[in-house]
C-alpha cells in the first residue's frame, strides 16, 4: 500500500518502484464442483444407502456365489470349487452363464438375484455421492 486506509496520508521507507502484487478475495468464493470432495462430509442418508445398499450386495453376492459354488463342485468336484475361490469375482460376474452351461437351464430366478447383486453394488455408488455441506 502506497497510503494509509484510514487517513489517506502517503506512507514513507517503502520502495516505491517494487513490484507488488495484489490478490482479490471476493467475498464470496466460487465453488469448484469435483467428483468427489473430502472437504464435505456424507449425510446420514448418503451413509444409510450405502449400509442398505451393502446389505442387499452382500446377501444377493453371497447367495450366489454358494450356489454356483454348490453347483461346481456337484459337477466337477470339491477341489476345483475350492480353487474356485481363488476367482471369486469371475465366478461372481459369470455366475448365470456358468450356471447354464453345466444345468443346461437358463437360470431366470437365479439371474434375478445376480441382477440384484450388481444392483446393490450401484445403490453403493451412489449412496457415496449423497454428500452434505462444508
Amino acid at each position: 500500500m502506497k497510503f494509509c486506509p484510514q487517513c489517506g496520508q502517503r506512507l514513507v521507507g517503502l520502495d516505491l518502484e517494487e513490484k507488488q502484487e495484489y490478490i482479490y478475495q471476493s467475498e464470496s468464493p466460487v465453488k469448484e464442483r469435483k467428483w468427489f470432495d473430502r472437504r464435505k462430509a456424507r449425510t446420514g442418508v448418503g451413509r444409510f444407502v450405502q449400509l442398505i445398499g451393502f446389505i442387499i450386495w452382500l446377501g444377493c453376492g453371497l447367495a450366489t456365489c454358494v450356489l454356483i459354488f454348490g453347483l461346481i463342485a456337484d459337477a466337477v468336484g470339491t477341489w476345483l470349487a475350492v480353487i474356485g475361490f481363488i476367482f471369486f469375482p469371475a465366478l461372481f460376474g459369470l455366475a448365470p452363464l456358468i450356471y447354464w452351461i453345466i444345468t443346461g437351464t437358463f437360470p431366470l430366478l437365479y439371474l434375478i438375484l445376480w441382477l440384484a447383486g450388481w444392483g446393490a453394488m450401484l445403490i453403493v455408488l451412489l449412496g457415496s455421492r449423497i454428500t452434505g455441506e462444508e
